[in-house]
């Protein structure tokens, strides 16, 4: 808020309204500040803001459980290619039973066999499986091909499957699979600037085979799940790429303490305490009475399972949902009562036009992934 006065001051706009915009992360923020110095901005505009994940107390009410996160992820692969979870399965048995830890290593263009994950030698493997759904845009984007999950569905099925270009039977189709997660790997996780340098890629120091969406380590956004930003996330693995089940102590506390002190300890509910989580969007008696947010989310990013889905209140919120799968052939898939190209916006149908609260969607520029 300090910040928006300064910055208006110096350009002589002391006088012009401000209005805070953010996404992922920075969208939960907007959120808050809107929230809670609504005399600084007259608006916000949170984009794939996953407040409600920060909510636990309130996510039965809302549909959320503990498995929302990696069941989406898990339905975006499911619905890219009818072979594609198969083929993934098929993928992982092959890392997992591979008995060369080096050679895995150095297929995957890795330093060492301990960049392959610390629990499985397909940690990293199903890590970069699980990011892709954030970052399924239409079109190429840090090296990666447009709607990179059917791209993914498509490298791994043409490799399980030896009709369609696999590696034949026994060894040489695991031979095949091993190459192809290494292939889906190195796009994921854009491993090919190591590669082009003639070095190689190290271990990562968070993420694989930990908590889905990651969680505790070395860096800034470890520092934050080991404060104020832990998501209880877990994945089954009759449903989600992995098993995983979250538990605070192993999870979280014990690495934070390790990594941090023991004086640093993660509070999954911080956020929602301070500042408010469902009920910054809920209509209703229940909600916070905070007003003109523009909340959007694609549904293919497994963080609009934390967000705002249904039509709000008048002149409250305005929360925008966006659908339009990716199909093989790169077209969009919709569901019946959504035409292509078009969005639910306020609890109204929109092609790109005027949408609730005076706010210009496109269905095409804001897509189905994570801002």
């Amino acid at each position: 808020a300090a910040a928006a006065a300064a910055a208006a001051a110096a350009t002589d706009a002391s006088k012009c309204p401000v209005v805070a915009f953010g996404g992922s992360y920075g969208g939960t923020l907007a959120t808050f500040l809107r929230a809670t110095r609504p005399a600084a901005v007259v608006g916000a505009l949170a984009a794939s803001a996953p407040v409600g994940y920060y909510d636990t107390e309130n996510w039965a009410a809302h549909g959320v459980d503990e498995y929302t996160w990696s069941e989406i992820v898990t339905r975006d692969f499911a619905e890219a290619s009818p072979g594609c979870l198969g083929a993934i399965s098929a993928a992982r048995e092959a890392l997992e039973s591979a008995s060369d830890p080096a050679a895995l290593a150095t297929t995957f263009g890795l330093c060492g066999p301990e960049g392959l994950g610390p629990t499985s030698q397909a940690d990293l493997f199903l890590y970069a499986l699980e990011a892709l759904p954030q970052v399924d845009y239409p079109y190429q984007v840090a090296g990666r091909p447009p709607w990179p999950v059917n791209w993914t569905c498509q490298v791994l099925t043409d490799a399980a499957l030896p009709d369609q270009g696999g590696g034949g039977q026994g060894a040489s189709l695991e031979a095949s699979l091993i190459e192809a997660a290494a292939k889906v790997t190195k796009m994921s996780l854009s491993m090919a600037d190591s590669e082009a340098d003639g070095g190689c890629f190290e271990a990562l120091t968070e993420g694989p085979g930990g908590i889905p969406g990651d969680g505790p380590g070395p860096d800034a956004w470890g520092y934050q799940s080991c404060t104020e930003t832990l998501h209880e996330f877990s994945s089954r693995p009759t449903k989600g790429l992995r098993g995983y089940s979250f538990d605070l102590n192993a999870s979280a506390s014990a690495p934070c303490a390790e990594l941090f002190g023991r004086q640093v300890r993660p509070d999954p509910s911080a956020l929602a305490v301070r500042f408010g989580g469902y009920a910054l969007g809920d209509p209703g008696p229940g909600g916070s009475g905070t007003t003109r947010v523009i909340f959007s989310n694609g549904l293919l990013d497994p963080w609009s399972g934390g967000g705002f889905l249904g039509p709000p209140p008048k002149e409250k919120t305005t929360q925008t949902r966006l659908r339009s799968s990716p199909l093989p052939t790169d077209e969009k898939k919709t569901a019946p009562s959504e035409p292509a190209g078009e969005a639910l916006v306020g609890g109204q149908k929109t092609k790109g036009r005027r949408a609730g609260s005076g706010a210009r969607i496109s269905a095409d520029a804001l897509a189905d992934v994570h801002w």
